[in-house]
């Protein structure tokens, strides 16, 4: 990989951190009873609590 590719590569990584990030926080409020964040999150799918997700086998 060049340099170019490797910042691009760290921006995806940087942006996915941070959507992983606000869905965490939005988790945590809806669990203390925010309804807006209930809302938020019932409008965009998200029902339960995201999950580390691999192909490894424990």
């Amino acid at each position: 990989m060049n340099s170019t590719e490797i910042a691009e590569a760290r921006r995806a990584i940087e942006w996915k951190a941070n959507l992983y990030a606000l869905a965490a926080e939005l988790f945590s409020e809806a669990e203390q009873g925010d309804l807006t964040a209930l809302r938020v999150l019932s409008q965009a799918g998200l029902l339960e609590p995201l999950r580390l997700v691999t192909t490894e086998k424990p």
